[in-house]
């Protein structure tokens, strides 16, 4: 039995620090040369303030107005222009959201930023003018939304959106798609609210507002972006804002690994009427985001290895990768496709049947089937002499018909499912029309992977828990769950620093991880579905099957989460919003 000493023991050891401390030389570094952990370029995280951040809290003048609402109370100065800058200019995409004034000696440069725009943001544009060759001083303001438009519609040298010409819109469209993708963005999210249209991207599972453009810059954009040429005959029509509409498309990437990016594109009309949101996934090709990933390097635990690799062999059953949207289960398919054919050799025969292809597969014969094709190319495969089958996504009961008539003639499935936990996949089979009595069939089931993404802490910057604990930074219950699992000789928990670094572009993290669970049924777990003793099974899953990792806990997501915690890896804060409160039993 361990015995557990709580965890506030040691925070009052450290009563006399009242300022969050930097990790020492000791902390762990990531292994980024494995590609484990993929690092990305994000933009900065937005719950910093600027009192948090150097650059902003010594910059902005003092005894002026808090915010710019006047002509009369803009800094006397010329107009300089942020996306013509000698080095590193800013994307025209951002520039909408700031504006800056040199002084008439050109040494001193105040940047006009329009409220409640990201600090971030703001600190990296002043990054860019301090770099210029002139290394100018650099303050900023805040001012109002109309204020910036005047400033750069009358001094700007570039186009007006009422002149912008049909190359224009085009050049503002992909600089917004690579400005995301370097960024390191899987989402792109644009939603107008009146006369503000805000512009996000999702990094690291987390919407970061970017800044602001004008609706006639986004009126020009969005209808470019929709009537792009269609790669699936997915877009049918012109763009209407006040519809649901969808299409897909793709942009050539700059550079010598540029490669092409696939764009998922949709719209749909929000609340109160007349304003709109898009969003567009990315699909980034594999070299831009980290290469390939063998699923040896993939960050799971040794013990849900070794089970995936069980359920992998044979050349029957069907192997599910569950989770909600946005979780890598579409990587992990293609992990997995790969450890397929490496251990049966290249020449085996693999079919895809996706919506869209997300991902090259070497040596599969991948098929991009849209929503209402889908069941018929499905129903191909088995006329295909398929040996294994990967299906995108079993959406409904004709597919689920289907994709069980291929497990029964003998062949190897991988698909995915969206549902909430690893035993969760036998329900939802069940509402899908699949018998009881074939789910309980010893073979039908090869094995379940649940998994989420939860965004990895950046190992030079994060926050000792013990420099935080008599902070506000963690709320008064989390402080009290975190007690009952952690113990008086742990020291490598780390908190996400707000303020981020330069290693993390000022984020606070690296990347992400897959937190799963794993569920490879034995005959006992089979023989509790049969006599519909779901819980049961459940229990004698988390108890007994499943396979204990080195803390001694329950094989659920939670718990390898609280062991990635452990090791300095995820922020608990991150734990509970992704998956449930941290409280976890020590499994006897």
């Amino acid at each position: 039995m361990t015995v557990r000493t709580p965890y506030v023991m040691r925070a009052l050891q450290a009563a006399g620090i009242k300022r969050p401390g930097l990790p020492d030389e000791r902390a762990r570094q990531v292994d980024i040369a494995r590609g484990e952990i993929r690092v990305e370029s994000p933009p900065p995280r937005l719950d910093a303030s600027p009192a948090e951040i150097p650059e902003l809290s010594q910059a902005q003048p003092s005894g002026e107005p808090k915010v710019i609402s006047k002509q009369a109370d803009i800094p006397e100065g010329e107009f300089l222009d942020i996306t013509a800058l000698e080095v590193n200019p800013l994307s025209a995409v951002h520039a909408e959201s700031f504006a800056a004034i040199i002084n008439r000696r050109g040494n001193v440069v105040c940047v006009l930023a329009v409220e409640k725009t990201s600090s971030r943001m703001l600190a990296e544009v002043m990054a860019r003018l301090r770099s210029q060759p002139p290394r100018y001083t650099v303050t900023y303001l805040w001012a109002s939304l109309d204020i910036v438009r005047m400033m750069n519609e009358q001094g700007s040298s570039r186009l007006s959106v009422e002149t912008l010409t049909e190359s224009d819109v085009e050049k503002r469209a992909k600089a917004l798609l690579i400005d995301a993708e370097t960024r390191g963005a899987s989402d792109i999210h644009i939603e107008t609210r009146g006369d503000l249209v805000e512009v996000l991207y999702r990094i690291h599972g987390k919407r970061l507002r970017m800044g602001d453009m004008s609706m006639r810059t986004f009126d020009a954009v969005a209808n470019f972006l929709f009537n792009w040429q269609s790669k699936d005959q997915s877009r049918t029509g012109s763009w209407n804002k006040r519809a649901i509409q969808d299409a897909a498309f793709s942009v050539d990437l700059p550079g010598e690994d540029g490669g092409e990016m696939h764009v998922r594109f949709h719209s749909a009309p929000i609340h109160p009427a007349g304003n709109v949101q898009v969003v567009m996934r990315l699909l980034r090709p594999p070299k831009r985001s980290g290469g390939f990933r063998r699923l040896e390097d993939v960050l799971y635990t040794p013990e849900q290895k070794d089970q995936i690799f069980e359920m992998l062999t044979g050349g029957s059953g069907v192997v599910l990768v569950v989770g909600p949207t946005n979780s890598g289960k579409s990587s992990s398919l293609q992990s997995m496709v790969e450890h397929i054919r490496s251990v049966r050799g290249p020449t085996i025969k693999i079919s895809t049947i996706e919506n869209p292809v997300e991902y090259e597969m070497v040596g599969a014969c991948q098929m991009a089937a849209s929503e209402a094709d889908f069941e018929h190319f499905l129903k191909a495969t088995l006329r295909q002499d398929p040996d294994a089958v990967v299906v995108g996504e079993i959406r409904g009961e004709a597919a689920a018909e289907t994709t069980k008539s291929l497990i029964l003639a003998g062949h190897k499935i991988l698909t995915t499912l969206h549902v909430y936990e690893a035993v969760g996949a036998f329900s939802r089979l069940l509402e899908l029309g699949i018998p009881r009595g074939l789910l309980a069939m010893n073979g039908f089931i090869a094995g379940v992977v649940y998994q989420r993404l939860l965004p990895v802490v950046c190992p030079h910057c994060a926050l000792k828990l013990i420099d935080v604990w008599n902070t506000n930074v963690l709320s008064n219950p989390l402080k009290g769950r975190l007690s009952k699992v952690l113990s008086l000789d742990e020291d490598d928990i780390r908190i996400a620093n707000a303020a981020g670094c330069e290693r993390c572009h000022f984020s606070g993290y690296v990347g992400r991880m897959p937190i799963a669970e794993v569920l490879k049924p034995d005959d006992k777990f089979l023989e509790l579905i049969r006599e519909k003793r779901d819980a049961e099974a459940k229990q004698y899953w988390e108890r007994s099957l499943g396979v204990r990792a080195e803390w001694g806990q329950s094989p659920t997501a939670l718990a390898h989460g609280i062991a990635a915690m452990k090791k300095g890896l995820i922020d608990p804060r991150d734990i509970e919003a992704e998956l449930k409160p941290i409280d976890i039993p020590t499994v006897s």
